[in-house]
């Protein structure tokens, strides 16, 4: 799953959530997670109504090279 957030609400959105993998660029946060629906309920109660836009996809390739990398697949021009 993915979803934008501040590094400083990171931990607060994610308290008492023993995630595995993580990885962060810039405010996009990645989870890989085999059940995303707890974490969703607990991040729109941190969010208290706030619809903070949440996409729970199921892993390619591109995720595990940047899982593994940490650098996109993307050129730089």
């Amino acid at each position: 799953m993915e979803f934008d957030c501040a590094p400083s609400e990171e931990a607060a959105l994610l308290d008492g959530y023993a995630s595995g993998r993580r990885l962060r660029v810039g405010r996009r946060l990645v989870l890989y997670v085999d059940d995303a629906t707890n974490l969703i309920d607990q991040i729109r109660r941190h969010d208290e109504g706030d619809r903070r836009p949440i996409i729970v996809r199921p892993t390619n390739l591109e995720d595990v090279f940047l899982s593994l990398t940490g650098a996109s697949l993307e050129a730089n021009p």
